[in-house]
């Protein structure tokens, strides 16, 4: 495991400028006016901020053993309102793993973590809190809002998950959700993928994007008029097709067949040594180890790969809109058609 503790002093944007160019892969300097600081548009971005808004909390740590990834910073504006963010999932092999592992378990550390972070934040800082994150980090922004300390949780004034997958189980159910619901507002795009994932969505808002498919899940490619999102009815057939066939998929397996089906997967990536998701290495060495790992796969556990890989070929077909048929003609593997 390791752990990076950054910027937990208070510090202005005016200090933390250089940090924010390279997060954002910005190059420009930026114009001062008044208690401004702007950032000329660049990449499609185009930033501005108040001199004297204090950022800090900044946390980002990957724990191997805990399978956990969490990062989260807040932003003062003023003594009236703090902004909390929580970033989604790195390029990290871990942090993806967390990621599957929200098939299957109520609560994944990140979350726990999340709800911890609104929490001692809260107790630190007075007036209203908002919420936020894109990804993952829109879905431990809910959690936390849900979960946090009573009343911290009286104080937020809106949460805001961005393309966030739900959650398993009842949670949306749960008297915690009960009492923050009215404050949630959800926002995908028109062809969201990972945003409509897992159970019990609530109500969210569709915005339109000038990306397609999964690309959409970029924010950057959100579409704005007049400072407000460009937001549509709803979303996309293709998109209304693909979320009902992983989701079909997920809740047919059992929790047990979950868990499975993720660790075979996450061992044979492991099995190529790879860490980051994006730094392929040595492909032809990492691709042969991973090959080599599935040919050497037991045969009940092969045959339970390739049965779970057929459901979802078979929810595929399933769920292909087919105009003038009946929306119950089932052809599912294993099951006879109706009529």
């Amino acid at each position: 495991a390791h752990m990076l503790l950054t910027d937990q002093r208070d510090m202005t944007l005016t200090m933390s400028v250089e940090k924010m160019k390279r997060g954002l892969n910005l190059h420009s300097t930026p114009i001062e006016r008044d208690q401004e600081l702007i950032f000329p548009e660049e990449n499609g971005i185009s930033l501005v901020f108040h001199r004297n808004t204090l950022k800090s909390n900044y946390v980002d740590y990957v724990d191997g053993g805990k399978e956990e990834q969490f990062a989260a910073f807040h932003v003062r504006i003023d003594n009236r309102l703090t902004y909390i963010a929580f970033r989604g999932t790195d390029d990290t092999l871990v942090g993806w793993k967390e990621d599957f592992n929200m098939a299957f378990l109520p609560v994944i550390p990140s979350q726990a973590d999340a709800a911890d972070y609104v929490t001692k934040l809260g107790k630190s800082f007075p007036g209203k809190l908002l919420l936020m994150g894109h990804s993952k980090g829109g879905n431990l922004a809910a959690y936390a809002g849900m979960f946090c300390d009573p009343k911290i949780q009286k104080r937020i004034e809106r949460v805001y998950p961005l393309d966030s997958p739900g959650f398993i189980g009842n949670t949306l159910e749960s008297e915690e959700y009960g009492r923050i619901q009215s404050r949630v507002h959800k926002v995908i795009p028109k062809g969201s993928l990972i945003g409509m994932l897992l159970e019990n969505h609530g109500a969210y808002s569709v915005v339109e994007s000038n990306q397609m498919g999964i690309m959409q899940h970029d924010p950057f490619s959100w579409q704005v008029t007049d400072g407000a999102f460009h937001t549509l009815e709803e979303i996309s057939s293709g998109a209304k097709y693909m979320n009902k066939t992983l989701n079909s998929w997920i809740t047919g397996m059992s929790i047990d067949e979950r868990i499975r089906l993720v660790d075979v997967l996450y061992g044979l990536l492991t099995a190529g040594n790879i860490e980051n998701v994006f730094d392929a290495g040595d492909i032809q060495k990492n691709i042969g180890a991973i090959y080599n790992a599935a040919v050497h796969l037991d045969p009940e556990t092969r045959s339970f790969v390739l049965q779970i890989i057929r459901q979802l070929a078979g929810f595929a077909l399933h769920n292909i809109p087919h105009p003038n048929v009946p929306e119950n003609l089932n052809i599912l593997p294993g099951n006879k058609t109706q009529n």
